[in-house]
């Protein structure tokens, strides 16, 4: 959900979702500021155990110390 006063929702216009799985929902997305088109993973993490939130957590980890021009920081 987007946060008062302007929140990372905001930023991007939805275009259509792509895909769905178990805990999330893959869409595909336009960021306001450049028009790129993106692919947004939006994950429903009440719904994981607490092995699944561990292994999002590390999945994490790993795509923030990747520097590919197909994934976002």
């Amino acid at each position: 959900m987007a946060e008062e006063g302007g929140g990372e929702e905001q930023k991007y216009d939805v275009l259509q979702k792509i895909g769905q799985g178990s805990f999330g929902i893959i869409r595909k997305v336009r960021r306001k500021t450049d028009n790129a088109i993106l692919c947004r993973k939006e994950i429903s993490y009440s719904r994981m155990s607490d092995r699944e939130k561990s292994q999002l957590a590390a999945e994490l980890d790993i795509l923030k110390t990747l520097r590919h021009p197909n994934v976002v920081q």
